[in-house]
């Protein structure tokens, strides 16, 4: 009997923490590469909540891959940059609840003082969560 108890109070402990890991937040990954497919290291990205303009960066690493997580569901304008490429801006990226999205960039040789406004609709793939079926 005593080990019932022990076993039901367990199982109440680790359904309790699974309830408490559930977030709103999404999130925002992808990579940043040259014209030629190359990874850029040290490259910035920038989100700026369309909203708010509340604003976060986060650098590249060696891989040209970047990671934003724990993101307010909102729309959001991405800015890329790097030393010796264009800015690359980017508005409407829509990031909604428990959302991880992937969006890749491919920067151009230039100055960083000229921007590229990419106004082209891409798919965004969300790929991080199976419960999304559309």
């Amino acid at each position: 009997m005593r080990a019932k108890i022990i076993v039901v109070a367990l199982l109440a402990l680790v359904s309790s923490v699974q309830c408490v890991a559930q977030t709103y937040y999404g999130g925002l990954r992808g990579t940043v590469m040259d014209p030629t497919g190359q990874a850029i290291a040290g490259g910035t990205v920038k989100l700026k909540n369309e909203a708010t303009n509340v604003e976060r960066s986060v650098a590249t690493n060696g891989n040209g891959e970047y990671v934003v997580s724990s993101v307010d569901p909102a729309s959001y304008t991405v800015t890329v940059t790097a030393n010796g490429f264009k800015a690359l801006v980017r508005t409407g990226v829509v990031i909604s609840t428990q959302e991880f999205l992937t969006l890749d960039f491919s920067v151009q040789l230039g100055s960083t003082s000229e921007v590229i406004q990419v106004t082209e609709e891409l798919p965004i793939v969300e790929s991080s969560n199976a419960s999304n079926v559309r």
